[in-house]
C-alpha cells in the first residue's frame, strides 16, 4: 500500500489529514502525551 502512495501524492493526502485527526482525538483525551507535545 505505502509503495502504491508514494508515486500519488494526492492518494496519501486524505490518509494523512485521518491520521492527524486519530491523532489529535488521542491526545486530546490524554492517551497520548508523547503526540499532545508535538502540537
Amino acid at each position: 500500500m505505502i509503495s502504491d502512495l508514494k508515486g500519488n501524492p494526492w492518494q496519501a493526502r486524505p490518509l494523512l489529514a485521518l491520521a492527524y485527526r486519530v491523532y489529535e482525538e488521542c491526545a486530546a483525551r490524554g492517551s497520548a502525551p508523547e503526540l499532545a507535545s508535538l502540537r
